[in-house]
């Protein structure tokens, strides 16, 4: 909560809601219009505006003052000022959960994984997350060495989530891989991996919560080279090919616990 009282004003213009996630997010869940979702660490709100906007009622969930002063209403949204880790919501009163790209935000996830499970009784549980030894070998570790090093040290590998979900939830686990588009409208850290100039803007660097865990220095020091790569054109001899693309798998992967017996598995959108 503290990260993101301290970068997340102005987060809301550089990070709307991808259709493409929102897609994946409803197909993954497999439930009906007009149930109860509950988005944990809703950040601004975009996906709980986006699924609200689709037809369900939403409990956004989100400890951040800073983040839900940004939220826009939706008649179909309720806020709860509350962590994941203590959810003032009764037992079984919500028909499924979400979380996008939020689980190195939780101060305890085993606690919040019991919690989210306790409101949520034995519907859905999504997230949305990365494979941190995946995205840390991705183009933009090598400008920021520290990134990477972050990334694949304080961030849980994607197998021991899963186990972790499965464990404390009673649930079966399934992983739908989610190749980034390149027209991914959510700029978070990887998004821009086809548009390196991106990382040069200042309210692209404001949106991505790595960036704020950098050193000023490693920062300054990263965009320094790229920009002077992306000057003589070494960027696009090294990784231009990536320009040529419309998806790229880094590693982002829908986690799904269902019941046992669930939805088949969708495909990704």
């Amino acid at each position: 909560m503290t990260l993101y009282n301290n970068i997340g004003r102005g987060y809301s213009r550089t990070r709307p809601p991808d259709p493409q996630i929102v897609e994946n997010l409803i197909a993954a869940m497999a439930l009906p219009l007009g149930t109860t979702l509950m988005d944990v660490g809703a950040g601004h709100g975009k996906y709980a505006n986006a699924l609200a906007e689709r037809g369900y009622r939403v409990i956004a969930v989100e400890p951040s003052e800073v983040m839900r002063c940004q939220a826009v209403k939706h008649e179909n949204v309720v806020w709860l000022a509350a962590s994941a880790e203590d959810i003032p919501l009764p037992s079984s009163c919500a028909d499924g959960a979400f979380i996008v790209l939020a689980l190195h935000h939780f101060a305890d996830r085993q606690k919040a994984f019991n919690e989210i499970a306790r409101v949520v009784g034995m519907g859905p549980v999504v997230v949305f997350t990365f494979e941190p030894s995946r995205l840390a070998q991705f183009w933009l570790a090598d400008y920021f060495p520290s990134l990477g090093r972050e990334i694949d040290s304080s961030f849980s590998q994607l197998a021991d989530v899963a186990a972790e979900v499965k464990a404390l939830t009673h649930r079966s686990i399934r992983s739908i891989p989610f190749p980034l588009p390149k027209d991914l409208t959510d700029k978070f850290a990887a998004a821009c991996w086809s548009q390196p100039e991106a990382y040069l803007r200042p309210e692209i660097q404001n949106g991505i919560s790595s960036f704020a865990l950098m050193s000023v220095h490693d920062v300054a020091k990263g965009l320094g080279r790229l920009s002077d790569d992306l000057k003589s054109g070494k960027w696009d001899e090294t990784y231009g090919k990536l320009r040529q693309f419309e998806y790229y798998d880094i590693g982002y992967r829908f986690v799904v616990a269902e019941p046992h017996g669930g939805t088949s598995n969708p495909s990704p959108a």
